[in-house]
């Protein structure tokens, strides 16, 4: 099958998920969600297939170890087959792919380049689009800015945070992914972005000039909200999410009640757990009825509830597999958005996670001494 071919292909599935998750971001259709699932599994299949022996086997058997930990874990479960089987294919299919794309690096600069070119500034003009077309229809009286604050729309956020990243080196694409994601409030993103920009940008960020131009900059910045803005206003949007602040539960609020959650899970991970669930774990047990009904929010604690030490030790593997193939100039900033996403909200169970295989793309950034001289050398072949 053609090169080219395949990286177009992969594009278009590609932009399907985005599509997926910009159209239907409050609620996917389950036929769309089958077909984009058994799409993305077959080309990993072949991608896999086609990728070299050595690479091939690995995958194989990391998958086939993944599938076993989710059997093993379904069996130690109280959750419905149907539910446990949903969520696990939520949780391997990114995976899956990822370490597919990890044998196949020249297919997916191609898809990068072509992604990019083609798809990546569309996409984030979709979502701004989208944002606003859901804020519409379901507000109830309330401003654009108090809608996302007590509404955040982690779909469109995390798929516009993977999209901007794409954009580390173009500012005018950099500061609509910010402003996007200021708009959207899920400050996950918004950490994740500006961790992933400083890593980048490390070596230019602290050069004397750079700094006065930093330091000017938040100068001005703080003269202007200082003027224009109500900072109590910010706070309460920003910081608190239109909660009450000033009491005994400002830091309830300031994670969004998640210190409450990690609390909950923590508490149930010392007190319910046996040897055998702290192995294979006890499944997704948000989803059984007789359980507390919200996740984590935080991917080490969901993993180690829902596949225990196994489970977790085999996909956390699997993810630096596939992060530890990326080009070393992407790689950090890349690493420290994961792993921002992993900690504070949870990136592992959001299929956009497979977004990060474009950053391939900077395997042959034109800036960079090797690729410049594979582009001359290909010059003088071609005349």
């Amino acid at each position: 099958m053609n090169q080219t071919f395949i990286s177009k292909t992969i594009a278009l599935l590609l932009t399907c998920r985005v599509v997926i998750d910009i159209v239907f971001s409050n609620q996917k259709p389950q036929l769309l969600v089958a077909l984009y699932t058994v799409s993305i599994l077959a080309m990993s299949a072949y991608l896999i297939l086609r990728s070299n022996i050595t690479a091939g086997r690995s995958n194989t058997i990391v998958i086939f170890l993944l599938m076993s930990a989710t059997l093993a874990s379904y069996l130690n479960s109280d959750v419905e087959f149907t539910e446990h089987i949903n969520f696990s294919l939520q949780v391997l299919t990114p995976i899956i792919f990822l370490l597919a794309c990890s044998g196949n690096k020249s297919t997916l600069v191609k898809t990068g380049h072509f992604f990019k070119a083609y798809i990546a500034a569309p996409a984030l003009m979709l979502i701004f689009i989208f944002s606003f077309l859901d804020y519409k229809q379901n507000n109830l009286g309330q401003s654009f800015f108090d809608y996302y604050a007590n509404k955040p729309n982690h779909a469109l956020a995390q798929t516009g945070l993977k999209i901007s990243l794409l954009f580390l080196e173009s500012t005018p694409f950099l500061i609509a992914g910010f402003v996007l994601l200021g708009l959207l409030n899920v400050r996950s993103t918004i950490l994740a972005l500006t961790f992933s920009i400083a890593i980048f940008h490390k070596t230019g960020l602290f050069k004397k000039r750079q700094l006065l131009k930093i330091f000017i900059f938040i100068i001005i910045a703080t003269i202007i909200i200082l003027a224009f803005v109500d900072i109590n206003q910010v706070l309460e949007r920003a910081v608190f999410k239109n909660r009450t602040s000033g009491n005994s539960e400002d830091l309830d609020n300031l994670s969004s009640g998640r210190s409450g959650i990690y609390a909950y899970y923590a508490n149930y991970l010392f007190d319910k757990f046996n040897f055998i669930d702290w192995i294979i774990g006890r499944g997704p047990i948000w989803l059984d009825p007789k359980e507390f009904h919200l996740s984590a929010h935080n991917d080490f604690l969901n993993l180690l509830v829902s596949y225990g030490i196994l489970g977790f030790t085999l996909i956390s593997y699997s993810y630096y597999k596939f992060f530890s193939s990326l080009p070393s100039r992407v790689r950090p900033a890349a690493t420290i958005c994961f792993i921002t996403l992993f900690l504070v909200n949870g990136v592992i169970f959001h299929q956009s996670t497979i977004l990060f295989c474009l950053l391939y793309i900077y395997v042959q950034h034109p800036k960079s001494k090797d690729s410049g001289s594979q582009m001359l050398r290909k010059k003088n072949i071609d005349r």
